[in-house]
């Protein structure tokens, strides 16, 4: 019988306490609304602008083995198995360019540009980086210049020697607003002899 007893007050006391915990949940869950909010808590203001950019994989740095993916799941790809991507970046200052095609005997045509939504540019700094992953070559070319016009493109020879070429585009441009960055479109083919 002691037992007995002993074990129902501890039964007992448990169950208060469980209870009691409870009763502080509920209380915190349902705090009046009139309790004062944080004086340093951040509040949304039509001050935070929210700038959403596109986001694509580089698809001239990938390994062996990401191109196998690539190829497989046609995420840089055309049907024709190479790795390939759409090669133009949009953006709000408006599209970017490159193009690379086999040129035989070891080179690569390259061409690229870019077309602006945001009046004439004035200044153009952009570098057009080029890697053979066969061979591990690589190479670029500073297109640097000042220019009045809202479009622009250019196309040059590289001498890659034969592989598997990948190009990039990268830099900025000066507006009157301001700078607009390139937003690095890129491009690959197999170059062959």
């Amino acid at each position: 019988m002691v037992a007995r007893t002993l074990f129902g007050r501890r039964l007992l006391r448990g169950g208060a306490i469980m209870l009691g915990a409870v009763a502080l949940l509920i209380a915190l869950a349902v705090a009046p609304a009139s309790a004062s909010p944080d004086p340093t808590a951040p509040t949304p203001s039509s001050e935070h602008l929210l700038a959403v950019m596109p986001m694509t994989l580089d698809c001239d740095g990938l390994t062996a083995a990401g191109r196998s993916y690539a190829k497989q799941h046609n995420i840089c790809g055309y049907d024709d198995g190479q790795v390939h991507t759409d090669s133009v970046a949009y953006g709000n200052c408006g599209s970017s360019w490159i193009w690379v095609f086999d040129n035989t005997a070891g080179y690569a045509d390259v061409l690229w540009g870019f077309s602006s939504t945001q009046g004439p540019v004035f200044y153009r700094n952009l570098l057009v980086s080029w890697k053979n992953w066969t061979t591990g070559g690589s190479g670029s070319y500073a297109d640097k210049n000042w220019m009045a016009s809202t479009t622009y493109s250019k196309d040059r020879q590289f001498g890659t020697k034969a592989g598997y070429v990948a190009v990039g585009l990268t830099g900025t441009v000066e507006v009157t607003l301001g700078t607009c960055s390139i937003l690095h479109p890129v491009d690959n083919t197999v170059v062959t002899w």
